[in-house]
């Protein structure tokens, strides 16, 4: 998967709507806010710690409140030591799982 089709889901999987001038955005990070109309190939998924952290924070939050053992992606166990591409790959490929399976 490129960058622009990872950096769409996630934007997705955060609940962000696409219009035609992209997605709004509003997320607090930490470091202050994200706010305006990004669209996809101006999305920083996978080069901001400010952008991709709220989203390992949201993956983290449904892990605990779903306590699925099978999630246990290296997303979780190298976030603190990972560069920032691992981290963003862990997130899509949550994503995609947690696309496929929303029904359990």
């Amino acid at each position: 998967m490129n960058t622009i089709e990872g950096n769409n889901d996630i934007a997705k999987f955060m609940g962000f709507e696409l219009t035609r001038y992209g997605y709004w955005m509003s997320e607090k990070t930490p470091t202050g806010s994200i706010a305006g109309w990004y669209k996809p190939n101006e999305m920083k998924y996978h080069s901001s710690w400010d952008w991709l952290m709220p989203v390992v924070e949201k993956i983290n939050r449904w892990h605990i409140n779903n306590l699925c053992e099978k999630m246990d992606f290296y997303l979780f166990q190298q976030s603190i030591t990972s560069s920032i591409d691992m981290v963003w790959d862990g997130c899509v490929q949550f994503i995609q799982w947690y696309n496929e399976n929303k029904t359990l």
